[in-house]
């Protein structure tokens, strides 16, 4: 990792590995962990894989999935409308939240809060946002004037029926149980906290799948699905990220939301993490060249905070895979020192980009304060794909830049 000039590592830390016994605590590998971090002179983060993790309770402990009276699962309806229960714990379950402290949940706990208004909080805190995410109002264009309106709020009233009304439901007992849990752990002071999601597969406008095989029209299982049900829904996707602001961000359980970034487009998906001034960290993303140069984008131009391979110590990364990434952590690495400080104080002041085709290509950046940039690259003046980075400096004419594969 030191070799790659990688300064921050994210570790699992399993619910089943901390409490394999009710009650009874076992940090010995976390301490592993933490003391290798601190021996080696990393940054370290933790993954918490606690109730929930891909909507499943794969990783809690034995304890728990053994008992089903006080902690009882997830049903819900198969594609022939048959109810079955799934290895999810309910996020109804108050045993659930003070323990860890598919579409809609149809356990008898579910269908009671679903029966039940939706609460005037978070009625409240939509109707008196200025604007809504516009993946939320595209199926409620008219939410916050029609809701204002209505006397029954029932969640079918308020939202409508079908499949997208019900995952809104479950958006918001998922936020509610993980800001619960998150509130637990502010008790104890120092870390900050975030989740992170799986994006859900539904527009190819917004999908970079190029050259990836596909099966039944969709791509790999990173891709996931679009049906609420099939992906694993309730995260904070874009159309659900007001409802898990309100329950985290909004109340200080949560200090941002991140996504798992691999077959979306990178500029779209920065600007939707982005959103009501959220900071920007990508946890997980593909480890291969084209990844090694968009994180220029999320660094220069979306303020991001950081950037992660996924499994980059067990990923089968060539030689030319590890010199991409080495070098750009390298790049960062030097401007360090620069890149915090214009991020808080002047974020117009940077840009970032790249290009991946050896085609001819011009490309708009950006229009700030300082200058508008547009950017032409031609194949004979640049060898391969390319990414550059532009801090502008306390003075007008102070600019640091740095890049891979510009003359």
């Amino acid at each position: 990792m030191k070799a790659m000039n990688v300064n921050t590592l994210l570790g699992a830390v399993t619910w089943e590995m901390i409490e394999p016994v009710e009650g009874k605590f076992d940090f010995s590998e976390l301490d592993k962990v933490v003391l290798g971090a601190r021996r080696e002179g990393l940054h370290l983060v933790l993954l918490w894989f606690g109730s929930f993790k891909n909507a499943l309770s794969t990783y809690a402990p034995g304890w728990l999935k053994k008992d089903v009276i006080r902690f009882p699962r997830v049903h819900i309806k198969d594609e022939n409308g048959r109810l079955k229960t799934i290895e999810l714990v309910s996020p109804f379950n108050q045993n659930a939240w003070a323990a860890d402290s598919k579409a809609r949940d149809r356990s008898s706990g579910a269908t009671k809060a679903f029966n039940s208004p939706v609460p005037d909080d978070l009625l409240s805190y939509l109707r008196s946002q200025e604007k809504l995410h516009p993946m939320f109002t595209k199926p409620w264009p008219s939410f916050q004037d029609a809701s204002s309106q209505r006397q029954n709020t029932s969640w079918e009233s308020v939202f409508g029926t079908g499949i997208a009304a019900e995952e809104i439901f479950m958006v918001n007992a998922f936020s509610s149980c993980i800001s619960r849990v998150a509130a637990a752990g502010r008790a104890e002071p120092g870390i900050p906290l975030y989740t992170k999601t799986w994006l859900k597969f539904d527009d190819p406008c917004v999908l970079e799948i190029a050259g990836i095989q596909l099966g039944n029209g969709k791509p790999a299982v990173a891709g996931s699905g679009a049906k609420a049900g099939v992906y694993s829904s309730g995260g904070p996707v874009p159309h659900a990220l007001d409802i898990w602001n309100f329950h985290t961000v909004q109340s200080g359980t949560l200090d941002y939301i991140s996504p798992d970034l691999y077959l979306h487009n990178y500029d779209w998906v920065c600007c939707q993490y982005r959103y009501k001034n959220n900071p920007l960290f990508i946890p997980e993303q593909k480890a291969d060249l084209a990844g090694a140069r968009r994180i220029w984008l999320a660094y220069g131009s979306h303020g991001a905070i950081g950037c992660s391979i996924h499994g980059i110590d067990t990923v089968n990364m060539d030689a030319k895979g590890q010199e991409a990434w080495t070098r750009s952590y390298v790049l960062l690495n030097s401007m360090s020192c620069y890149i915090p400080e214009v991020q808080a104080e002047r974020p117009d002041s940077m840009f970032g980009f790249f290009f991946v085709s050896m085609t001819l290509a011009s490309q708009r950046i950006r229009t700030n304060s300082v200058r508008r940039s547009t950017t032409v690259r031609w194949k004979l003046l640049s060898r391969g794909p390319s990414c550059l980075a532009t801090l502008h400096l306390v003075t007008v004419s102070s600019f640091i830049r740095v890049n891979i594969g510009f003359c």
